[in-house]
């Protein structure tokens, strides 16, 4: 899949960009007569018809109607219903948008009571899925609430309108790691339309980065291998290289806060693949494996507890919060040899000259595993749902492929061209080496707007999040932005990601995978830090006897059956 990710957004560009010119070349306005769209008194088929105009035909509403959409309240939007995204689409889609705006903090609450009530439903719930109590909002759960009715399958509103949406699916298709897979339900359908971020940056999670003030010092080469890596720690630890006379060098740190920022699984990946966003599983030829018990996840630990008890992964990554992780960072006293993250700029203070200048991305070690780096699954994630109490669910969901097209999500992104953005100088390149397409001249990303929704609706987030131009991109950023890029070249091609169980698997592995995290993520900083030995061959064995008690069999079982199931 990484070979081909940059492809397949070129893929989808090249589709919605054809999808415009065509429908340009039918008309002055570039939009066919709404009159083309008269019913001719056949019966069609075609869900909604009655009222809604066909796909590519505008506005997308025969007569005004009113839509109702539940969304969370955001501290950046300042007013949906004046919002410019939302004028934007009430125009395109002749309606008039009426906002229930809920505190995330009762978002959960006041969701799961209007879908208990069915006749206080809205027409869609936007934005919702990773708000508090909503996590039932996945391809996995929410065919529960399909199941009693409350929530609508979108398949024939795909087929019948999903311009914009079928391109998507067919740009990233493939597989149990498809798009169109993941946001499939185990009954076949669709329930949701999604927002996805295909950046380079998302896509490599966990990257190393390390201090090249203490290279020069101690003229050393950024190690490849795990032999070079503990040589290069131990250097760190013993021979002063802040000068300052004191034996006060971490040379590496973390925390078990983010499975990012914990060095452990960075290091871990060397030995087998180990999927820190999905439960440690791995895949060879559709066959399931479970990394936390093979003989390689032993010879990790067993590296990994001779980093930790010689001092050279410090003990406290396996206790300490994240901010003291960026304290130790950016210490004046330069005490930090080096650490993970998936942003750079999260962790290192951009005001802080010093500090800026001190780390450069490594890349990940060759081990028996080879040189891979973890991967990060494109989670299509939730983003609009639409009820079963909706009067006019054709128009709601050519709303929703509408969020998808290119023109929308830069929209939804970026704000108005001319405005927040501009086209790239020609020539130009982004900070991953590609040809550049678009510069933001005002970020409107973390501020208060009017102009869009801050990323609550169904869209292809970062657009061009690959592309973007800087005219002076600060160092952070280009540092994160090449580390990230050498990493997508070496991401894992063989882990699992998201299982789509239906509610009979769920409820029979739920409460063993949530044991089975726990119980992985204990035992690797017992250990990491020797309170367990992995050297011991008891230890060794009673550690693995307890995955019998906790249910990896069954675990294991019916994720197998789910991963034949997605693969087809």
């Amino acid at each position: 899949m990484k070979h081909v990710m940059l492809k397949k957004v070129a893929t989808l560009l090249i589709i919605l960009a054809l999808a415009v010119t065509t429908a340009a070349c039918s008309g002055g306005s570039g939009l066919p007569e709404s009159s083309a769209s008269e019913p001719s008194g056949i019966d069609t088929g075609i869900p909604g018809e009655e009222y809604c105009n066909p796909a590519g035909v505008f506005p997308i509403a025969k007569e005004t109607v009113e839509l109702r959409f539940m969304v969370p309240q955001h501290a950046n939007v300042q007013d949906y219903a004046t919002n410019q995204f939302t004028q934007w689409l009430e125009e395109k889609g002749n309606v008039k948008i009426n906002f229930e705006v809920i505190p995330t903090a009762d978002m959960g609450q006041k969701v799961q009571l209007s879908l208990a009530s069915f006749s206080d439903m809205p027409d869609a719930y936007l934005g919702v899925a990773g708000t508090p109590g909503n996590e039932f909002f996945s391809a996995t759960n929410i065919i529960r609430y399909a199941q009693e009715g409350q929530v609508i399958p979108l398949n024939e509103y795909i087929e019948a309108y999903g311009e914009n949406t079928k391109a998507f699916l067919d740009a990233y298709s493939g597989g149990s790691l498809g798009v169109e897979t993941l946001m499939t339900s185990a009954d076949g359908n669709i329930y949701y339309m999604p927002s996805i971020a295909p950046s380079i940056g998302a896509m490599t999670p966990c990257k190393l980065f390390v201090n090249q003030t203490y290279l020069e010092a101690l003229d050393l080469e950024l190690p490849t291998t795990l032999d070079g890596f503990y040589e290069m720690l131990k250097a760190f630890k013993e021979n002063d290289p802040n000068g300052n006379g004191l034996a006060d060098e971490l040379p590496l740190v973390g925390t078990d806060a983010n499975p990012a920022l914990n060095p452990a699984n960075w290091i871990m990946q060397a030995f087998v693949p180990n999927n820190i966003q999905f439960h440690r599983l791995y895949q060879d030829n559709g066959q399931l494996y479970y990394a936390p018990v093979t003989d390689e996840w032993r010879e990790g630990l067993k590296y990994l507890n001779q980093l930790t008890t010689e001092g050279l992964l410090a003990s406290i990554t396996f206790t300490q919060d994240f901010q003291s992780v960026k304290q130790i960072a950016n210490d004046p006293n330069n005490i930090c040899g080096g650490f993970t993250t998936n942003n750079l700029m999260g962790v290192v203070q951009a005001n802080d000259d010093e500090a800026v200048d001190r780390y450069i991305g490594m890349d990940p070690l060759n081990g028996p595993n080879g040189q891979t780096a973890i991967s990060m699954t494109l989670s299509p994630g939730n983003r609009g749902t639409i009820t079963s109490a909706c009067e006019y669910p054709a128009v709601v969901f050519r709303l929703f492929d509408l969020m998808m097209s290119e023109e929308a999500s830069v929209l939804a992104r970026y704000g108005v061209e001319g405005e927040h953005w501009q086209a790239a100088p020609e020539g130009s390149m982004s900070p991953y080496g590609l040809p550049a397409t678009i510069e933001v001249v005002e970020n409107l990303t973390e501020v208060p707007q009017n102009v869009h929704w801050n990323g609550i609706n169904p869209m292809i987030d970062d657009f061009y999040g690959n592309t973007l131009y800087y005219s002076d991109i600060p160092r952070l950023q280009q540092i994160n932005s090449e580390t990230s890029t050498s990493y997508y070249d070496m991401l894992a091609d063989n882990y699992v990601g998201l299982l789509i169980f239906t509610p009979e698997e769920l409820e029979e592995i739920g409460d063993i995978e949530v044991t089975l995290d726990e119980y992985v993520k204990e035992c690797l900083a017992k250990f990491a830090v020797g309170e367990m030995d992995p050297n011991d061959d008891t230890v060794w064995e009673r550690y693995l006897s307890e995955f019998e008690i906790i249910g990896l069999d069954k675990y294991m079982e019916i994720g197998q059956a789910v991963l034949t199931r997605m693969n087809g």
